[in-house]
C-alpha cells in the first residue's frame, strides 16, 4: 500500500462543517478583543496583499495560490494574538474550511468572487478598530459556506 498516492476529497458532514466555521469564529472574535488596537500599517498592508493575492489567483483561476491566500489572510489576524496553541489549532481549522470556501465561491465558473467583498468588510472593520463589524462580515462568510453545502448535498441527493 502506498500512502497518499491518490485524490482524497475532503468530506464532511453539516454537523462538522457548523462546528469548524462556530470555531473559527470564537477564535477570531478572542484575537479580535485581544488585538484589535493593535494593528499597524504593515500589518494591514500584510492584509491587503492576502485580498490582492485572491482576486489574481482567481483572475488566473490558480486554485492553490487562491486558497493559500485566504489562509494567509486568517492566519495573520488569528497571528496577531501571539498564541502558538491558538495558531496550531486555527491552522488546521483554516485549511478545512477552505475547500468549502472555494466550493461557496464556485471558483472556475463565476466572473467575480462571493466572498471577496466580505474580506475586504473585514479588513476595513479592522483597519477601523470594529471587531463586531469584522465579525459579522465573517458570519456572513460562514453562513455562505454553509448555505453552499446544503446545496451541493441536495444537489447530490437528486442524483
Amino acid at each position: 500500500m502506498l500512502p497518499n498516492c491518490s485524490a482524497h476529497v475532503a468530506q464532511f458532514t453539516q454537523k462538522q462543517l457548523r462546528q469548524l466555521c462556530s470555531l473559527r469564529g470564537m477564535f477570531l472574535g478572542y484575537v479580535l478583543d485581544l488585538t484589535i488596537d493593535t494593528y499597524t500599517e504593515k500589518d494591514l498592508t500584510m492584509l491587503q496583499d492576502c485580498l490582492t493575492q485572491q482576486e489574481s489567483a482567481f483572475e488566473r483561476r490558480d486554485f492553490d495560490e487562491y486558497i493559500a491566500a485566504v489562509s494567509r489572510f486568517y492566519t495573520i489576524i488569528i497571528s496577531k494574538a501571539n498564541n502558538a496553541y491558538l495558531n496550531e489549532i486555527s491552522a488546521m481549522i483554516i485549511n478545512r474550511i477552505g475547500v468549502y470556501l472555494c466550493l461557496y465561491d464556485n471558483f472556475y465558473s463565476v466572473k467575480k468572487l462571493k466572498t471577496l467583498p466580505l474580506h475586504y468588510q473585514m479588513l476595513n472593520g479592522i483597519r477601523e478598530g470594529k471587531p463586531k463589524k469584522v465579525l459579522r462580515a465573517h458570519n456572513e462568510v460562514n453562513m455562505r459556506i454553509l448555505d453552499a453545502y446544503d446545496y451541493m448535498v441536495s444537489l447530490s441527493a437528486d442524483l
